[in-house]
């Protein structure tokens, strides 16, 4: 008779487990296998578009400097093949000696740009007004790789922000002229009030009220020193750099009446004093009504 030893004895059921969890794991080493390959792919993919884009971005740095310096040179043709880096050098190096080029040509137009140190470009502007000096006002502005405005005396309402966000590093000479052309047009709208409260203190009526960029003016004044008759005049200056207003209301009263009907009013008048302040600065339009 056999004897069947236990150890020679193998359970059908045991081993099919044991094939099972043989062939899962496989299955997820493969599965591991494969999410891996996909995700080195992936990757590949990805640094190949960071790489694209770094390429794109470089040429995109050296197009933009290369715009600059063409604005400051004004040579397309001379422009040399190098990195980003040192086109940015290149750039603040050829700024530099267009700042030099140009405290030359200010000193002609009332501007003067000076260099009190390597870095550092200052530029003054001396406004005035009928042949008359005014107040000057500062700027001091670095430059290295870009300009940078360090301080400034200009009046609060002049738009710096906008101005030198468009023009402060494209185009300098651009910058220093449209501030010449916001503060000489402040000092004029300004002084024009001072002359007319000089100039004319015996046919106004009150004080004259203006804003602070002197862009609105409102004053009432007689025709004549003895006449009850009272022009009521308003004007705005849209823009900042407008000398000449240009919306003008007028409104015809008597001196002690508030009332606009109680005057019989000339609608030729009324065409005509608005026609002088819509053509001509304050004083000389009031000069032009009274005579």
């Amino acid at each position: 008779m056999d004897v069947v030893l236990i150890d020679d004895f193998i359970d059908p059921y045991h081993h099919l487990q044991l094939l099972e969890s043989r062939v899962q794991k496989e299955a997820d080493e493969k599965a591991n296998e494969k999410r891996e390959h996909q995700e080195v792919e992936r990757l590949k993919v990805k640094v190949q578009k960071l790489r694209a884009k770094k390429a794109w971005l470089e040429q995109q740095l050296k197009q933009q400097h290369a715009k600059v310096l063409t604005d400051l040179d004004g040579d397309d043709n001379s422009l040399p093949d190098m990195g980003p880096q040192e086109l940015v050098q290149l750039v603040a190096e050829t700024q530099k000696k267009k700042f030099e080029e140009l405290i030359q040509a200010y000193r002609l137009t009332g501007i003067t740009v000076t260099t009190p140190e390597p870095d550092i470009t200052r530029v003054c502007w001396d406004t005035a007004h009928k042949g008359t000096l005014c107040e000057p006002y500062y700027m001091e502005i670095q430059h290295k790789e870009t300009l940078r405005i360090l301080r400034h005396s200009l009046p609060y309402f002049v738009p710096l922000e906008t101005v030198s966000q468009t023009l402060l590093n494209t185009d300098f000479k651009k910058f220093v002229a449209s501030m010449s052309e916001y503060l000489a047009a402040y000092v004029n709208r300004r002084q024009e009030i001072v002359m007319l409260q000089k100039k004319y203190s015996d046919i106004l009526i009150g004080e004259v009220e203006s804003s602070h960029a002197a862009d609105f003016v409102q004053f009432q004044l007689k025709l004549q020193p003895e006449s009850e008759q009272i022009i009521e005049a308003k004007l705005t200056y849209e823009q900042l750099t407008d000398i000449i207003p240009t919306k003008v209301r007028i409104k015809v009263l008597l001196r002690n009446s508030a009332n606009a009907s109680d005057v019989i009013v000339n609608t030729q008048d009324i065409k005509h004093y608005k026609e002088c302040f819509h053509s001509m600065e304050l004083t000389k339009a009031v000069g032009e009504i009274i005579d």
